[in-house]
């Protein structure tokens, strides 16, 4: 559902928010400085800038994070494994910049490596009950 709002670019942003008259200011809350739009909270903030270049980093291979792949995801350099692994993290890492812009005011990446772990935990939960553990190994490799 997340990932749906993305692209019908209906995920509240202050911007939006504002436009409803449902908040006083449409300041981004993460970086204070812009109206948050969802291009803005999810590419050109500051702050958003900052931890999608630790992403890259953190990331095994390099990747080149375009708006485009931010936005809809989809890396075509991966291998069809490690791109459903990196379409999973692009998907948690964008919820975390979203629910740090709302509730933290602060964007951590250690929060989303903790983030990722906890989805990780319950999907290998999942994989155990349904037998089909050396799967979860496989697609997820890359993560473990």
């Amino acid at each position: 559902m997340f990932q749906l709002k993305i692209i019908h670019s209906i995920l509240p942003t202050q911007s939006s928010l504002f436009r409803a008259g449902l908040t006083d200011l449409d300041n981004c809350l993460l970086c204070n400085l812009e109206s948050q739009s969802l291009a803005h909270l999810l590419i050109t903030c500051c702050e958003s800038m900052k931890f999608w270049d630790l992403f890259t980093r953190w990331w095994h291979q390099h990747i080149v994070l375009s708006e485009k792949v931010i936005l809809y995801g989809w890396h075509h350099n991966c291998s069809l494994i490690n791109s459903i692994a990196l379409n999973y993290s692009l998907i948690i890492a964008k919820y975390h910049i979203f629910a740090s812009s709302i509730h933290v005011g602060s964007l951590d990446f250690d929060g989303f490596l903790l983030r990722l772990k906890d989805k990780l935990c319950i999907l290998c939960t999942l994989a155990v009950t349904n037998k089909e553990l050396d799967q979860f190994k496989e697609t997820w490799a890359a993560l473990l």
